[in-house]
């Protein structure tokens, strides 16, 4: 339990880098705010680039020495945003300044109809989008007669192409004659300032642009100080003209290009590619649909792997630093061309951790089956992908490629306005942590107020009145990714990614289904590509793949999948694999064939769960519950190196209370650890008779679970078994002092109550941010040596701290909102003040805010005491 013992003992490690926004502050403005993060808790920061107006110029080059300098002093590790402006891929400008034939490419299509049979008959080619375009081919289809969908007929007509005539015959039928284009048409003024990703110029521009300068003038510190640099969703920026997405079968649309890609295309399929190119934008009623798009996406994404990501990646690391950052992965997007890079694990395989972001109110409390509307283009987002999807892709990708070192790294709590409070970005982070995600940027700290640009800012010039409490959320953070990294994650299944099924075309189920099912039957599991499961092997009845193990696979719905992936599942399931296909066995998508798979089952999806628990792959078992552990999360990881177990258990619920009796894989005897890392306080607790372990968790609250039996020379006290004497309301007056920000702590009375009521109401102070101080007086019998009194504040809006008798018994950030104050209570009378702070958006009234509910501010209750006997 060495790591537990890290935690307990204030010696965990750091996992947390902020982004730190620069717009040529002077020095002490710097120094102060990077005071700001280390006062909270943090030991790195990731400076954060778009905003500086003189990137990589002289007042540039001053503030990184300011920032390096400072951070050196303070034994902080700084990573810088690699770009001028986002997403990365500007460059710097150095395209359109030095390089401007280099320009990005796209490839599209136009077409005319006509009807056969036709004989000598010709066209007038007019269909250049501009005068730079390059006609790659034109292509006569026959459609399906009624439809727009292709048949697979196609005839070359390229060489047919005279002085603006194409001449041709064709048999009888309905013929679309496409003109394919390889065109910047596609692309909005900016992005053509962009680097080609597909290209190795546009990866080397990228490094003599950014990275080489930031070498010829820090090198002193790469390796140090200075960790390494950020990208922030980088994409191929395809059809930013238009607006909508690229996706495959849209007519129009512009997909990324670059000779190499059609090189690769004939190298795979000779002349005949040419032809099956119109079904990038049409569908086709035989395979040349399947062929040509998993072919094209998979070109593509290997060359922006190869070109950009691996190419930065690799000249970090040999200069001595690391190379991290994300793509956009918003409701599947992380799969296609324009917004984001096309294959979520093939962007990333060349950085040193996975990497994904929350943002712009994409997770709200309490939305986890309807959507909701969030500010950005998009306008509503789907919970189940960002619930169960978002998070895993990161952690997944950390666990299956060993070049991450189980690191898996979420930019989180930007963009969602002031109203976003310590509350909102405590259940956050649960939903991150016990996903397996082990490293932060929380966004972000700023030195300017006010910036409107995406806030909360935690620290605003110390103007926020949370940030006193901003810490406590840091050190929990911290506390639990020591004990989740350098550990062994221990998934019930793999479940495959579904980028291929996606490219292929024909339907195919989304991967959240599948993830949202396996989650809610507490089932945890990882995204595996097939990119990795084509080096993965089966030892010991498990599939391996690179330090990850997993004792099924499960392939969701699809109509097709590469026939290299089902070759693969058929080897699996030879060597004892239990493979599971829901609802069907695809089709080869080269092919059309489905083939025959020894030992693989077919399930529904409704007997997925039984089917896993039958096979004994289930890791834990809700042997008795209520009806809240369907919102109940674990995530389960193993020290290797030190033979501990962690389990952590959080509740995504926002209103009821889990109560659960549980039996874990991992619990070998009757003795394990209750951790609450929050607290950071943990004590040792024996199994119910049955062999259960009993959990109860609160809205907003999580445990760690640690089997075994802790070492003596960790000196934890035993957890006591109690039972509730009584329990009874607070009823008094209470004194309700304010103070804003900058009055603190310096509190002016605003008026005695009985009741207790929402501050911010509209009969009260409805634009009041800061501080709420309740003092209130009550009588107690001095408590016996075998009892515990228990306050519950009931409601609370939104963190506060608790003083009896002057006394500070604890503070909290998010529910329950319970303190143990047996040792402040005295015989007779007492004093209680709680002092109450709510978040900034009250006095903000951003435009982030707006898309996010404001709860009632203060002291809401009910409060009462809860008196507890121990009884063994």
């Amino acid at each position: 339990m060495k790591k537990l013992n890290d935690c307990l003992r204030g010696r965990g490690g750091n996992y947390i880098l902020p982004f730190f926004w620069q717009h040529g502050e002077d020095d002490e403005t710097l120094i102060r705010e990077i005071d700001a993060i280390e006062q909270s808790g943090i030991k790195a920061l990731c400076v954060e680039s778009r905003t500086h107006e003189d990137f990589c110029g002289d007042g540039w080059w001053h503030t990184m020495d300011v920032i390096l300098t400072e951070c050196e002093a303070r034994g902080m590790k700084v990573w810088i945003l690699d770009d001028k402006h986002f997403p990365s891929g500007y460059a710097n400008g150095i395209i359109k300044k030095k390089y401007p034939e280099e320009q990005m490419w796209g490839i599209t299509e136009r077409h005319m109809d006509v009807v056969g049979p036709q004989k000598n008959a010709s066209v007038l080619y007019q269909w250049k989008t501009s005068a730079e375009d390059r006609l790659l081919g034109v292509v006569a289809c026959r459609r399906v007669p009624g439809e727009e969908t292709l048949t697979g007929e196609a005839v070359d007509l390229t060489d047919n192409l005279y002085d603006d005539m194409v001449y041709f015959d064709l048999p009888a039928g309905t013929w679309r004659i496409f003109y394919i284009f390889q065109t910047r048409s596609g692309l909005s003024d900016r992005m053509r300032e962009y680097a080609d990703k597909l290209t190795p110029i546009g990866g080397d521009a990228y490094l003599e642009a950014v990275y080489e300068p930031h070498f010829a003038h820090l090198e002193q510190h790469f390796g140090k100080t200075l960790a390494g640099f950020f990208s922030d969703e980088p994409c191929f920026g395809n059809n930013s003209r238009s607006g909508f997405r690229a996706e495959m079968g849209r007519k129009y649309s512009h997909f990324p290009y670059t000779e190499e890609v059609l090189v690769r295309l004939l190298e795979r399929f000779g002349r005949e590619a040419v032809t099956m190119l119109p079904a990038l934008w049409y569908d086709s009623a035989d395979t040349s649909m399947q062929k040509i798009r998993l072919a094209y996406m998979d070109i593509i994404t290997r060359l922006y792997s190869e070109n950009f990501t691996y190419k930065l990646g690799n000249w970090c690391r040999e200069h001595g630093v690391e190379y991290i950052g994300h793509v956009i992965e918003d409701d599947d997007q992380h799969m296609m061309t324009q917004n984001s890079a096309g294959h979520y694990f093939r962007a990333l395989d060349g950085q040193d951790m996975a990497g994904i972001d929350v943002v712009l109110c994409q997770i709200v409390p309490g939305f986890e089956d309807d959507i909701h509307t969030v500010p950005c283009s998009y306008d509503t987002c789907d919970p189940s992908f960002y619930n169960f999807v978002l998070p895993k892709l990161g952690s997944s990708h950390a666990h299956i490629q060993p070049e991450k070192k189980g690191r898996a790294m979420c930019e989180i709590y930007g963009a969602y306005g002031w109203a976003e409070g310590l509350k909102m970005m405590k259940w956050l982070t649960d939903l991150m942590l016990v996903r397996g995600i082990n490293y932060y940027v929380p966004h972000a700290f700023t030195p300017k107020f006010p910036d409107f640009d995406c806030p909360p800012h935690f620290f605003a010039q110390g103007t926020n009145p949370q940030f006193a409490r901003f810490r406590l959320l840091m050190d929990y953070m911290n506390r639990v990714c020591h004990l989740t990294n350098n550990a062994k994650h221990v998934p019930c299944a793999a479940v495959l990614y579904q980028a291929e099924a996606y490219w292929s075309g024909g339907e195919f189920m989304k991967n959240d289904v599948a993830a949202r099912y396996l989650t809610e039957h507490q089932l945890d599991y990882d995204i595996v590509p097939c990119d990795r499961l084509y080096d993965a092997k089966v030892r010991g009845g498990k599939l391996c793949v690179g330090d990850a193990e997993y004792p099924c696979l499960v392939i969701p719905k699809a109509a097709y999948q590469p026939k290299a992936l089902l070759d693969a599942a058929a080897a699996f399931a030879k060597a004892g694999l239990p493979v599971y296909f829901v609802s069907a066995t695809p089709a080869e998508a080269e092919t059309g064939r489905v083939p025959e798979i020894s030992g693989s089952t077919v399930v529904s999806l409704d007997e997925l769960n039984d089917t896993i628990r039958a096979a004994g792959a289930a890791d834990i078992t809700v042997v008795r519950g209520n009806s809240a552990v369907r919102g109940m999360r674990y995530y389960h990881c193993c020290d290797v190196e030190n033979d501990t177990d962690y389990y952590l258990f959080t509740n995504e619920g926002i209103r009821e209370t889990v109560t659960a009796d549980l039996a874990l894989s991992a619990m070998t005897g009757e003795d394990y650890v209750l951790y609450d890392a929050m607290e950071n306080t943990a004590e040792t607790v024996k199994t119910n008779p049955d062999g259960t372990l009993s959990l109860v968790l609160a809205p907003y609250s999580s445990v760690v679970i640690v089997p075994g039996r802790a070492p003596v020379a960790m000196n934890l006290p035993a957890k006591k078994r109690e039972e509730i004497v009584s329990a009874y309301p607070l009823d008094t007056v209470w004194d309700v002092f304010t103070a804003a920000q900058e009055e603190y702590p310096i509190f002016t009375p605003y008026r005695s109550s009985t009741a207790l009521f929402n501050l911010t109401g509209r009969d009260a102070l409805p634009r009041f941010s800061g501080h709420m101080q309740y003092e209130t007086s009550f009588t107690m019998d001095a408590p016996l040596d075998d009892m515990r009194i228990i306050l519950d504040l009931g409601e609370v809006g939104e963190s506060v701290t608790v003083l009896v008798n002057g006394i500070r018994v604890g503070e909290k950030i998010a529910p329950p909102y319970r303190f143990d104050i047996t040792d402040a209570v005295n015989g007779g009378h007492n004093t209680l003040v709680a002092e109450v702070t709510n978040h900034y958006g009250y006095k903000m009234h951003d435009g982030f805010s707006k898309y996010l509910l404001f709860e009632p501010s203060g002291l809401l209750g009910p409060v009462g005491f809860e008196i507890r006997k121990v009884i063994s």
